[in-house]
Formats: structure tokens, sequence, C-alpha cells
């Protein structure tokens, strides 16, 4: 998933596994800040039948808030250049461990159970970090 970000403080508790924090407490400030943008074809099947759990391995990048309110077409240029940017150093194609994972049914929005705080408590589905975050 491509995550377009306009506030370091949100991409830091995406890195960090702040689930709630981030997709409960800062839930305004995430669908004010951030654009969430499915990139292949293994994420976008799921997403059709979505499932308890489901993952993305999330690719954060800066965006300016002029970048998020552009038109989706142009939005979704701006991911693909900053892909096609990462993807085409070799050292981004040795592990995707550099890359955020992101419980895809926690986008607020995503599902409508995720409009309740209890939705988040759930730690089969919003686990927490078992390793440093990311660059």
């Amino acid at each position: 998933m491509l995550v377009a970000c306009a506030d370091a403080k949100l991409a830091a508790l995406l890195r960090a596994f702040r689930w709630k924090e981030l997709f409960w407490v800062r839930r305004a400030e995430v669908a004010a800040g951030m654009r969430f943008h499915l990139f292949g074809h293994a994420i976008c099947e799921r997403s059709l039948a979505p499932f308890r759990g489901v993952a993305a391995k999330a690719l954060v990048f800066a965006a300016t808030p002029d970048d998020l309110a552009m038109p989706a077409e142009a939005q979704v240029a701006l991911a693909d250049a900053y892909a096609a940017g990462y993807f085409g150093r070799p050292e981004s194609l040795a592990s995707t461990r550099l890359l955020a994972p992101l419980p895809v049914l926690g986008i607020p929005g995503w599902v409508a159970a995720n409009a309740d705080p209890a939705y988040y408590d759930d730690v089969t589905q919003f686990r927490p970090g078992r390793r440093a975050p990311g660059p």
C-alpha cells in the first residue's frame, strides 16, 4: 500500500504500531493528513473479500496538504512516481522489512466496525510491533 502522509507524527505512529492512537485517537487527523492507495494485485484481491487480520506492507512517503487536496488521479500519479523512484533502487528490493505493516481494516472508514473504539483493542488484528520501526 502506498501511504501519502502530510504529518510526520502520523507516519511515526504507523511505524511504531500504535494503531489505536493512530486510527482512533487521531482519526480526524488521519482523514485530513493521510491517503491510502492500494498497490499490487494480492492486496487488491484481498480487499474484495476482506478478512480480520489482512495486512499490507506500506510504503509511507511525505506529501503536502496541497498534494492530498489534488484530484484522485493526480494523487495516484504522485504515489506512483514515488513508488517508481523507491523501487527503482536495487537496495529497496532486497527485503520488505523496511516497509511498515498496516492492518488494512483499521484504516478509518474501511469497514463499518472500525467506527467503534473497541475495535482497535483486538490484538490479534492490531498487533504490537515485533521490531524497531523502520526509517
